[in-house]
């Protein structure tokens, strides 16, 4: 949460003294060793906005949500039909891994990785917030472009990973055996500057 975004803080920017007489707001303390102070400029009161000039952008807001859910749908249809045996064109093939995602989003990325290779060509589809539908064919999987040495730095961060955890489990069972309760953590000391 932001400084500012903070109930003693806002009660205050927002207290009489501060709006009309444009005073400064005493420093207030919305963190450990943080403290805030704020000056009203300019204060527009809270007021009803005519529905015309809203009108248009709740109309552009509501077409852009309805034509969004009608892509959705449309790209599903289509994504069933390329399922069903039907062709389409697409553009270029591109290599696709978790290292080099060539500026797919995440989900599309999730989406074909999780292709099955022993049923291909296979097509996936995933909502593009904003824009609607994207389809995608994948024709092949490559197993054997795994970096050897990535694959083992890869492993040994889950190896790292697991024994912490395995180690924090351990500690959490003897601190409750011995029912000891840590109050205050001491603070990770810096190693001395080599000069």
């Amino acid at each position: 949460m932001a400084e500012y975004n903070q109930p003693k803080f806002l009660t205050a920017i927002f207290s009489d003294d501060a709006i009309r007489a444009k005073r400064n707001t005493e420093a207030i303390e919305v963190g450990s060793s943080v403290l805030i102070a704020g000056r009203v400029i300019e204060h527009k009161p809270v007021a009803k906005i005519p529905v015309s000039e809203v009108r248009p952008v709740i109309e552009e807001r509501l077409i852009g949500v309805e034509s969004e859910k009608l892509a959705v749908k449309a790209g599903e249809a289509r994504l069933a039909e390329l399922r069903g045996g039907s062709s389409a064109d697409f553009g270029a093939a591109k290599s696709v891994s978790r290292n080099n995602t060539v500026g797919l989003s995440p989900a599309a990325v999730t989406a074909i990785m999780k292709v099955d290779p022993s049923k291909l060509p296979a097509y996936v589809g995933v909502p593009v917030a904003g824009r609607g539908y994207a389809i995608y064919r994948v024709n092949k999987i490559n197993d054997d472009v795994i970096d050897e040495e990535a694959r083992k730095a890869e492993q040994q961060q889950v190896d790292e990973f697991l024994a912490a955890q395995e180690m924090a489990a351990y500690l959490d069972i003897i601190k409750k055996r011995a029912k000891a309760e840590i109050l205050k953590p001491v603070a990770a000391k810096s190693a001395p500057a080599a000069q």
